[in-house]
């Protein structure tokens, strides 16, 4: 009985595994198409708004961090962000993207992800809301975030909510 046992186990485990290096989410390109800059007394509000068009939803994200700033006013010439790239190609990595993975107690937390010359080595850094997006929004890096944030957090653009907000704006 436990030889039996051990075999189900075995073949359990090894399907858990398997699942677990072979199931990656699947990441979808998140386009910029709005900010808003609202000032209030105590902290500004920033509201950001992204497209997803193969999910045809729209992300909204909101944040009080000054350093979203930067996202309204126009590129100009080098930034920080520009020295860090140089400095990553330097040592023989690119950077590759920007990926929304998490929201958690009212923070949005992102992986910049770093690629390897040949691509095969990939390296996800923690990175802050504001630096992430400024990052994606310098050097031109694409924005993705995974289906379950965006089915949790967005707004599916239908019919009926469009002909709400016509009728909200008329």
């Amino acid at each position: 009985m436990l030889d039996h046992y051990t075999v189900i186990f075995r073949a359990h485990a090894k399907k858990i595994i398997s699942k677990i290096l072979h199931d990656k989410p699947a990441l979808y390109n998140l386009e910029f198409i709005q900010g808003k800059h609202t000032q209030q007394i105590l902290a500004n509000q920033h509201t950001l708004y992204f497209y997803c068009k193969r999910k045809n939803a729209i992300l909204p994200i909101y944040s009080t961090d000054t350093d979203l700033e930067k996202l309204f006013s126009p590129k100009n010439g080098h930034s920080i962000y520009h020295i860090v790239d140089l400095l990553i190609k330097m040592g023989g990595t690119k950077f590759d993207s920007v990926i929304l993975h998490t929201y958690y107690a009212g923070e949005y937390y992102f992986y910049v992800r770093i690629r390897g010359k040949s691509g095969d080595a990939v390296y996800d850094i923690n990175a802050k809301l504001a630096d992430a997006l400024n990052i994606a929004h310098a050097l031109e890096a694409p924005i993705y975030a995974s289906e379950a944030f965006l089915d949790k957090y967005g707004i599916l653009v239908t019919k009926e909510l469009l002909q709400k907000s016509i009728i909200e704006i008329g």
